[in-house]
C-alpha cells in the first residue's frame, strides 16, 4: 500500500484528482445540455413552432429564394433543387448552422461570457528516480505583437490648374418681343362672312372692268379716243316732182375722235367729231363731216354707251355733177373692252338733210381710249 501521508504522495494524488474533475467540467460545459442550461438551444426541438436552433438561438427558417445558379443564393447558402439551401455537413463535421440572414429574427438573451479555468498555482513534474515533484507555475508570456509597418509618406502632387476659358464677348442684348396674347385675347374674332362666288363670265367681266378703270375716275377726269371703222350708207332721195323716192346702198370708212370730262363715276359730257368716205354706184362718192355733243355712259360693264346730236354737211359728187347737202340728227355708239384701252366699237346713225336726202349708217370697228 501507498503511504499518503508522504507529502510527494499526497501532492500528486491531488494534482490528478484535480485535472480529472477539470476535464469533466469541460465536456459537460461543451455538451448540448450545459448550453441549453446556460440559457441556449441545443437542438431544433428546443425552439417552438418552425423555429430552428442556430448556434444556440432560436431564430425563424431563413426565406427559400429561388435560384438557378450558387451566385443567385446569399451567404454560404447553394443552388438545391432550384431552392438557397445551406450545404448538408459531411460526417465528423461542424452541425451548427452558419449565422443566416432572418427576416425578423427575435432578439436573444445575451449568453454569459465563458471564463477560462484558472491557471493552477503549482506544476507537477517527475524529478530523479521517477518522484514526483511540484513546483509554482511559471507565468506564461505573451509575445508581444510585431510592430505594424508604418506606410511611407506618399509625394504631393499637385493638380494642375484648369485651363482658362476663353473670353467671349458680350452678346448684345436681345429683349423678347412684346407678347400680344392680351390683345389678341381682347379683339372680337371678326365677322364671318359667306361670299358667293359670281359666274365665269361675270369674273371675267369684272376683271376688265378693272383693268380698263382709271384712277382717279371721279368728277372732272378727262376721257377721250379715236375710232375707226367700216360700215354700209343707205342713201334715200325724194323727188316731190315726180312724188318718187330712191335708195341705194354704199360702202364706207369712218374716222372719228371723242373727248370729254366726267361730271360723275359713270356719266360722262362729250364732244364727238367724225369724217366719213363713201364708195357709191357708177363713180359716185360721197365725203361727209359730222360734229355734235352728248352724253357718255360707262363703268358699268366693260364698255361704254353713248348718244350724241350732230350736225353734218357734206357733197356728193362725180365727173358730172356734185351736190352739196347738209343737217343733223343722232349718233347712237356702243362698245366693249377687250383688253386695256382697246375695245371693239360700234355706232348707228340716222341723219336727215336737205335736198330732200336722208341717210342711215351702221359701222364697226375699234376704239383706243379711256
Amino acid at each position: 500500500m501507498i503511504d499518503i501521508r508522504n507529502s510527494h504522495v499526497r501532492t500528486g494524488f491531488g494534482l490528478a484528482a484535480g485535472l480529472a474533475v477539470g476535464l469533466v467540467l469541460s465536456l459537460s460545459l461543451s455538451s448540448p445540455v450545459a448550453a441549453q442550461e446556460a440559457g441556449g438551444c441545443g437542438k431544433d426541438t428546443d425552439c417552438k413552432g418552425s423555429r430552428v436552433c442556430i448556434k444556440h438561438v432560436c431564430v425563424d427558417p431563413p426565406a427559400v429564394r429561388a435560384c438557378g445558379k450558387d451566385t443567385d443564393c446569399p451567404g454560404e447558402e447553394i443552388c438545391l433543387a432550384k431552392k438557397c439551401q445551406l450545404p448538408k455537413p459531411k460526417p465528423g463535421a461542424d452541425m451548427s448552422l452558419p449565422a443566416a440572414q432572418p427576416a425578423q429574427p427575435d432578439k436573444a438573451p445575451p449568453l454569459p461570457e465563458a471564463k477560462p479555468a484558472p491557471a493552477p498555482a503549482t506544476e507537477t513534474t517527475v524529478g530523479p528516480g521517477g518522484v514526483l515533484v511540484t513546483v509554482p507555475a511559471q507565468p506564461v508570456q505573451k509575445a508581444a505583437p510585431p510592430p505594424e509597418p508604418k506606410p511611407e509618406p506618399k509625394p504631393e502632387t499637385k493638380a494642375a490648374p484648369p485651363p482658362e476659358k476663353p473670353k467671349h464677348e458680350a452678346a448684345p442684348e436681345t429683349r423678347p418681343a412684346p407678347k400680344k396674347v392680351e390683345e389678341a385675347a381682347s379683339t372680337p374674332a371678326p365677322p364671318l362672312v359667306l361670299v358667293l362666288d359670281p359666274p365665269a363670265g361675270a369674273k371675267k367681266d369684272e376683271a376688265k372692268a378693272e383693268a380698263n378703270k382709271d384712277e382717279p375716275g371721279g368728277p372732272g377726269q378727262l376721257i377721250g379716243g379715236a375710232r375707226v371703222g367700216i360700215g354700209l350708207h343707205r342713201w334715200a332721195s325724194y323727188k316731190p316732182l315726180t312724188d318718187t323716192t330712191s335708195d341705194e346702198t354704199d360702202f364706207g370708212f369712218k374716222l372719228g375722235l371723242d373727248g370729254g370730262v366726267r361730271v360723275s363715276e359713270h356719266v360722262a359730257l362729250q364732244l364727238v367729231g367724225e369724217f366719213g368716205y363713201t364708195f357709191m354706184v357708177d363713180g359716185v362718192h360721197a365725203w361727209q363731216v359730222a360734229v355734235g355733243g352728248g352724253l357718255r355712259i360707262d363703268r358699268l360693264w366693260p364698255g361704254c354707251v353713248g348718244i350724241a346730236g350732230v350736225g353734218s354737211f357734206g357733197t356728193i359728187s362725180s365727173d358730172t355733177f356734185s351736190l352739196d347737202f347738209s343737217g343733223g340728227g343722232l349718233l347712237i355708239d356702243g362698245g366693249y373692252t377687250i383688253t386695256g384701252p382697246w375695245s371693239v366699237h360700234g355706232q348707228v346713225g340716222f341723219l336727215f338733210l336737205n335736198q330732200n336726202l336722208s341717210e342711215m349708217q351702221a359701222t364697226i370697228g375699234l376704239r383706243f381710249g379711256n
